[in-house]
């Protein structure tokens, strides 16, 4: 991000759906440390970019719709995508930015979730709570 703002680019950041706030906090603190409304823009929302979904074009550049990850993977303006996920949603963008405008894409794939468990823990409370959130 920090190469892309120091070109003299906006950026737009889709955050997990289910963890939308620490984008969105970043977001306020950068506008209170002066950066100008439009340069950084979070938009929450779905990350499928399975079918073409509704996109609403704002001012500079701030889209939103109720597919967000497809409405970034497709639009014409934009000229880079990051990504971080599972190797099949990365496939599926790679795809998608290619079918656009031939966007720029980095991918970040297939993380194995590295942790830590403790001596002095409950073992199988930790134990039930890893295998869950690796489903």
């Amino acid at each position: 991000m920090a190469a892309c703002l120091a070109a003299g680019n906006t950026v737009v950041i889709k955050p997990a759906q289910v963890s939308p706030l620490t984008a969105l906090k970043f977001a306020e603190l950068s506008a209170k440390a002066g950066i100008p409304p439009g340069v950084i823009n979070v938009v929450p929302g779905k990350g499928s970019v399975g079918a073409i979904g509704k996109l609403i074009q704002l001012k500079d550049f701030l889209i939103t719709g109720s597919e967000a990850g497809n409405a970034l993977a497709h639009h014409p303006l934009v000229r880079k995508l990051g990504f971080t996920g599972s190797t099949e949603v990365g496939q599926v963008i790679m795809k998608s930015c290619a079918e656009s405008n031939l966007k720029k894409v980095s991918l970040e794939l297939g993380g194995k979730s590295p942790l830590i468990i403790c001596s002095d823990c409950d073992l199988d409370k930790a134990v039930r709570l890893v295998t869950q959130k690796s489903s």
